[in-house]
C-alpha cells in the first residue's frame, strides 16, 4: 500500500463485519499498520500542556487539535505523521468510501450516488435545512485528536445520547497508552427499551428508557465507525480511578450548514449554543 492510503482508517474494512442493529456500525481491529500506529501514538499532542484548570478536571473530554472547531492547540502544531493521517481521512473521497459500506443510506440521482437522508430519521432534511440527497463533497469531514482527563472519582464522561443532528458519521479510533491499566472507558451501544424512540437525536437520555446491547472495549488501534441516525444511542462506560489519559481520534463528517464553532466537548457545545443564540437575535433585530 503506497502513499497516504496506509493512513486510511478504512483500508481493512470488511463489509461482512457491518452490523445494522441497533444502528449501522462496523468495528475494525488493527486499523493501521503497526509502525504507523506507533509513530502516530508517539507524536500524539501532549495534553499536559493544557492549562492547569483543564488538565486537572475529572474525566472530562477536550479536543486537542483539529482543522476547525474549538481546540486546545493550533492545527499548525500537527506533526508530519498526523498531517498524513488527516489528509487520508478528511476528504470527499474518504466520505464516499465510508458510505460505500452502508449502501442503504445512498441513492442515485442523475447518475450520481448521493447520501440519502431519509433513513437517518424523520424529517432530517427539514431539520437541518438541506436537500434530502446530499453529495459526498457537500459533507464537511473533520479529524479531531481528543482526550479524556485522568480520573479522580469514577464517572462516565458521557451517558447514553445521540450525536449532533448534523453529523453524517462518526469514527472513534483509540490510542490507548501501553501503561494504561485502568478499567472502563469502553463504548456502550444502547437501544430504546420499547423499540420506539422517545425522542429523535437526543443529547441525553434517561437510562431507564434504554438498554445496553453491546460493548466495544477501549483497545489501541481499534475503530468503531457508525452512522449517526436518530437511533445511534451510545455512551462511555465509567472509568476507574487512574492517572492516565484516555486518547481517541474522532473522524466525523458533517452535513451542510454546520456551525464551525460546534464541537463534541461541553465547552464547544456551549460555545455553539451561544453562537446560535446570538445569530438568532441578530436576525430577529434585523442586524
Amino acid at each position: 500500500m503506497s502513499g497516504n492510503m496506509s493512513y486510511n482508517i478504512l483500508q481493512n474494512a470488511d463489509k461482512a463485519e457491518i452490523r445494522n442493529e441497533p444502528f449501522p456500525h462496523i468495528v475494525i481491529d488493527d486499523v493501521l499498520p503497526k509502525d504507523i500506529f506507533e509513530r502516530l501514538s508517539q507524536s500524539y499532542p501532549d495534553p499536559n500542556r493544557m492549562s492547569k484548570d483543564r488538565r486537572t478536571m475529572n474525566n472530562q473530554r477536550y479536543n486537542l487539535l483539529s482543522r476547525w472547531g474549538a481546540t486546545e492547540f493550533p492545527f499548525e502544531e500537527a506533526s508530519e505523521e498526523w498531517g498524513k493521517f488527516i489528509e487520508a481521512n478528511e476528504s470527499a473521497a474518504f466520505v464516499e468510501q465510508a458510505f460505500s459500506l452502508f449502501p442503504e443510506y445512498t441513492s442515485e440521482e442523475n447518475g450520481e450516488t448521493k447520501i440519502n437522508l431519509e433513513p437517518y430519521g424523520p424529517s432530517l432534511a427539514q431539520k437541518i435545512d438541506t436537500d434530502p440527497l446530499v453529495s459526498f463533497d457537500e459533507v464537511k469531514p473533520r479529524v479531531t485528536l481528543a482526550v479524556n482527563t485522568p480520573v479522580k472519582k469514577s464517572t462516565s464522561v458521557r451517558g447514553p445520547h445521540t450525536d449532533h443532528v448534523r453529523k453524517a458519521y462518526v469514527g472513534l479510533l483509540y490510542f490507548r497508552l501501553p501503561e494504561d491499566d485502568s478499567t472502563g472507558g469502553d463504548l456502550e451501544i444502547f437501544q430504546w427499551k420499547d423499540g420506539r424512540p422517545k425522542s429523535h437525536w437526543p443529547v441525553a437520555v434517561d437510562g431507564d428508557d434504554v438498554e445496553q446491547v453491546k460493548t466495544i472495549e477501549y483497545r489501541p488501534n481499534r475503530l468503531i465507525l457508525f452512522l449517526t441516525n436518530d437511533r445511534a444511542l451510545h455512551g462511555v462506560s465509567p472509568r476507574s480511578i487512574t492517572p492516565h489519559w484516555r486518547r481517541l481520534v474522532v473522524i466525523s463528517g458533517w452535513f451542510p450548514g454546520v456551525n464551525y464553532s460546534d464541537t463534541d466537548t461541553m465547552h464547544g457545545r456551549l460555545s455553539g449554543v451561544a453562537a446560535r443564540i446570538k445569530g438568532a437575535l441578530r436576525r430577529a433585530l434585523g442586524k
